[in-house]
């Protein structure tokens, strides 16, 4: 759980408190009895004590839980109208979300097979964070569909701290046919526990062989942003990305 310096500097404040309470029950014992002063003395230190704890336990949590409650249907009142119910349920994920994928970059190769076939190399990495406060688990998959004789070649994390590589042997492939969901190939990397706020580089790398006309759907597990595709192909080939810019070209 990582401490900012504003809350530093609150826990400074209560250990301040907490010795000041120390001192004034100290006092009391240089202090004659019955005097009222020392009752005084006494009365204070005891709440100042008692008031240091509870700011550090029970004040951090109960204000924690609260933001969490007042958070929670906060999604309702981002727009001035109702909206239907999948769609507030959806808000409802993305506010609650764990993990954020950003500078996603893919880039896809074509090459020519006999066959009015391509090979479609695939190449793809991004910057995996875990944005809330305390360690996540994160099993790093690649799913893809088994009519296009999909190959699962790597697929990795190069974390600072947490890393791992799995890498198909020569003309294998990493990847293994769900049993619970025919027709899907899949690929799972080793689990990994990500630290709060700390970037974590993911990569794979796949192939298909694919008709000429081939349509591909990318999709986001998790939130992305900064989304770059790029393009190798001969020149004869059109590559087009619906509802994107082309900033250069063969680059979304």
């Amino acid at each position: 759980m990582e401490i900012d310096n504003e809350e530093v500097g609150f826990l400074k404040i209560l250990i301040a408190i907490a010795l000041v309470g120390f001192v004034f029950i100290a006092a009391v014992s240089f202090l004659p009895p019955g005097w009222l002063l020392r009752s005084l003395l006494q009365s204070i230190g005891e709440a100042l004590i008692v008031a240091a704890i509870l700011g550090i336990t029970v004040d951090r949590y109960i204000k924690e839980f609260l933001v969490r409650k007042a958070s929670a249907n906060l999604f309702k009142y981002l727009v001035g109208y109702k909206l239907p119910e999948p769609i507030q349920n959806r808000l409802r994920d993305l506010m609650a979300t764990s993990f954020i994928r950003e500078n996603y970059q893919a880039t896809y190769t074509l090459t020519p097979a006999s066959g009015d076939q391509v090979i479609l190399d695939v190449r793809y990495q991004f910057d995996l964070k875990n944005v809330t406060t305390a360690p996540k688990d994160y099993v790093p998959r690649l799913e893809l569909e088994k009519h296009d004789n999909p190959v699962i070649l790597e697929l990795r994390c190069d974390g600072a701290d947490k890393h791992f590589q799995k890498i198909a042997s020569a003309g294998g492939t990493i990847g293994v046919e769900i049993s619970t969901v025919p027709g899907v190939i899949e690929a799972i990397g080793e689990q990994i526990n990500l630290l709060p706020q700390k970037v974590y580089p993911v990569s794979g790398h796949y192939q298909l062989r694919v008709p000429c006309n081939h349509s591909d759907t990318m999709s986001f597990l998790h939130p992305t942003v900064d989304v770059t595709v790029k393009v190798q192909c001969p020149d004869e080939f059109q590559f087009v990305i619906e509802g994107a810019s082309i900033t250069t070209p063969k680059m979304w």
